[in-house]
This record gives C-alpha cells, structure tokens and sequence, in this order.
C-alpha cells in the first residue's frame, strides 16, 4: 500500500465512532467492479454517440483543412474534409488510461492484482459442521471441541476448473480471529474446496484488488460530489454459507473537480485536478444461492488531497466524506 496512507489519520480516527455503525452495513461483491460514472469520449475533432457507442465526426470537422483534416485521418475533397469510413474511425476512450471503454462504459482497468473467490492459499477455515466427505478424512472436529480449524497451503484446479483440490493442515489462531498459523506437527489432508463449502466452514483471510468510490458525501457543509476515486486496496474478509463482510482500507489516486472562482464568488471555471485519498470501509454481501450475484451493502469513510498549489481550488482539501453502497460494486472482488 502507498505511503499515502499517512493521510488517514484524519478519516481513521473518525472511523472508531462509527465502528458500531459500520458493522451493520457492509460486502464487497463479484468479480469486476460496477461501470463508473465516467463518461465516454472521443478526441476531438470527433465525438462520441451514445446511440451507436462509437466516435462519429464532429459537426465542424467538414472545414478542417491541410492537415489538419488528413492529419484526423480525413480526406480532402476540394475544400470540404470527408470523415473516414467506419472502420477507420477512431475508438471512444476514458480520457484516463484507469480506465477502459467497454460497450458504451468506462470500466477500471483490471489490470490491478485482485484475490477472487476461488483463491484459497493462506485462508482458514473453521469446521464445525460434520459430513460424512469431512469424517472420511479426518477432518471432523476432536472429541469435546467446537471447532476445528485448517489453513489452506496449496490448490490446483480440478474439474475443468469448476472445483479446487486443496491442501490444508491442522491451524491455530496466531491473532485471532484475524489470523492462523500452521500448527506444530501437522499432518498435510487433502479436500475439495466444494466439500468445505458444503460443511458450512467459515472462511476468514487477507483480500486486496480495486476499489473505486463514484460518489461522496461530505460531512462538513452537507455537499455531495461526484469526484471519483480508484486504486488499490487491502482487507481482511470473513464469510460463511455464501454470504460475508470484508475490513478495508486503501490509498488511490483520485480525478477530483475542482473550482475556480472570480471576486463575487462566481465559478468561472471547473478544472480536473489530480490527487489521492486515503480511506476504510466495511463491505458486506448478502447471497441466497450459489453462482448468483449477491446483493451489497457497503460504507466507505475517507478523505482527498490535492498539491499544495491546488489548495485553493478544492474546497472540500482534507475534510472527511463517506460514501454508502447499496447494490452497487465498490470492489472487483
């Protein structure tokens, strides 16, 4: 995680009071992160379609002339600047190389390392349940104990990659309930990822990917603002029977608006400035059947910078903002 995560104090510390509150909203979500509310674009001399989602010739592109018209890939006839054929035409961007175009939306760029739900090394799992794949192997949990617990060491898909094939040994908490440890002696068991899953085991482990935050309320003030945020994050997840919640806290780069204003305090100019945010969250999702997208819940409370030379652009510079998911994916996984 970047060193910009110095600049959470402020948001850290608003956090605890709110600890109560965080643990009832909550989850992060499937396997790519939601559509942002980027709007997609075209270079100019073009523009982008919504209807055909694609770039089509700018209303002043026919009186390009030279090279500026050949140049954008045009053609000169006499004094107007035909457009080129369709396949020629140049692809709707992002205006961010965060950012792809994907059918008529501006997605994150997957290219973030991200955990999925299929990943297992270093998770842990607590048994409770006992079923006849669990007793067969040695698994169930001993004599006159709740529980037993096993740390995942290695996986290889299996299935044709529907299921995974796992190695676990014997565990115990090195601080729980965050983490476990191999415990001294154990013997290496084999089974499936499905067999766990159907005993009910919970599953707790580290989890890290992107996380984008389209929308902010800011607590000072009562304003609300689109100023978008993306970058990676790192957490800690706990889920069971389909459903979980996951702590998180991330450090991203930020596309915040900015505002510059005349003597009478008019806006004469809204500027795209560059800067970051530190942040943590709560993310909870809730499923009611296997292979479905599961509904989310979610709270974020963070705070933007901007450079010292922007300061005065940017009103809202250092104050803290939360953001509630409902629904919608804050994570890519």
């Amino acid at each position: 995680m970047s060193s910009k995560l110095k600049a959470a104090r402020g948001p850290l510390a608003s956090c605890w009071g709110l600890w109560g509150l965080l643990g009832l909203l909550a989850a992060p979500g499937a396997h790519a992160a939601d559509p942002t509310p980027i709007a997609p674009k075209c270079d100019l001399p073009y523009a982008y379609d919504a209807g055909t989602k694609a770039c089509k010739p700018s209303a002043a592109f026919k009186d390009l002339k030279g090279e500026l018209c050949t140049g954008n890939f045009g053609t000169l006839a006499g004094e107007e600047c035909k457009p080129p054929a369709a396949d020629k035409m140049p692809k709707p961007n992002c205006g961010d190389s965060r950012f792809r175009f994907k059918e008529g939306q501006c997605f994150v760029d997957d290219s973030t390392p991200s955990s999925s739900e299929g990943d297992y090394v270093g998770d842990c799992f607590t048994i409770r349940g006992v079923t006849p794949a669990l007793r067969d192997k040695g698994m169930a949990p001993p004599p006159g104990a709740d529980y037993r617990l096993m740390l995942v060491t290695s996986q290889k898909d299996i299935s044709d990659g529907k299921d995974r094939e796992l190695k676990v040994v014997d565990a115990e908490f090195f601080w729980k309930p965050l983490w476990c440890v191999t415990k001294g002696g154990a013997e290496v068991k084999t089974i499936k990822a499905s067999e766990l899953v159907e005993s009910g085991a919970a599953r707790r482990g580290w989890v890290f990917g992107a996380m984008v935050v389209p929308f902010k309320y800011y607590k000072e003030g009562g304003s609300q603002t689109g100023n978008l945020s993306v970058g990676p994050y790192a957490g800690w997840r706990y889920s069971r029977n389909g459903s979980g919640f996951t702590l998180a806290v991330s450090a991203a780069l930020s596309t915040i608006q900015g505002e510059v204003r005349d003597s009478a305090n008019n806006i004469i100019d809204r500027p795209q400035l560059v800067g970051y945010t530190a942040a943590v969250g709560v993310l909870w999702d809730i499923s009611k059947r296997p292979g479905a997208r599961p509904f989310q819940l979610g709270f974020v409370v963070g705070q933007d910078r901007v450079g010292r030379s922007n300061v005065t652009k940017f009103q809202q510079n250092g104050e803290t903002w939360f953001a509630l998911q409902v629904g919608y994916r804050f994570t890519d996984n």
